[in-house]
């Protein structure tokens, strides 16, 4: 059974600004953190979960509609926060701005066209990021103020660029080296 989400992937430059927020803990004391690999990371647009292997044409073929109804778009990679909040960080990560409606309106016709085909709807609060790292549970408490001294804001140049022209659906896999990802359909923009 495939385990399945949506995403837009990040070109390669803005793939070296995430990793120069890495760079910058792993220059300092990052134990407490988990980093992601900044080569896998990506925007999660909708998490499908495992579905059983005659579905995944339904779900690709709701995600070609969606992409059909919105033009190509620009993202920026804007500034780093953390889930549930800054004080008690469990996952750190990277926001974005630029054309966020747009990004917005493509998630809701994911959701609608999956709908279509039988998926649950999506009743979660969407909050477009990447994820740069995720917090142990038994980290002591000076770890957050030190995350933010080490993590200023974002610099203003090109690199932070996310331009998107297709979504993929990414099937999601767990093995001996960690989760792999492998990107099974790619939808262009309408």
């Amino acid at each position: 059974m495939p385990r399945l989400f949506v995403a837009v992937q990040l070109e390669q430059q803005a793939r070296q600004s995430l990793s120069a927020l890495r760079n910058r803990l792993l220059m300092s004391d990052h134990s407490g953190l988990r980093l992601a690999n900044v080569e896998r990371v990506h925007l999660t647009l909708r998490f499908i979960g495992s579905i059983k292997d005659d579905q995944v044409e339904s779900v690709t073929s709701a995600v070609s509609h969606a992409a059909q109804s919105t033009t190509a778009f620009s993202l920026r990679l804007d500034g780093v926060d953390a889930f549930p909040n800054r004080r008690f960080p469990r996952v750190l990560w990277v926001g974005m701005e630029g054309d966020v409606d747009k990004l917005k309106k493509l998630k809701s016709c994911i959701d609608f066209y999956l709908t279509e085909v039988d998926f649950p709807p999506d009743h979660s609060v969407f909050v477009p990021h990447v994820t740069l790292a995720r917090v142990n549970k038994n980290v002591n408490k000076q770890l957050p103020a030190r995350i933010w001294r080490e993590l200023k804001p974002l610099e203003q140049d090109g690199s932070r660029e996310v331009p998107v022209f297709s979504i993929d659906v990414i099937e999601s896999m767990s093995g001996c080296d960690g989760v792999t990802h492998k990107t099974i359909h790619r939808a262009k923009l309408g």
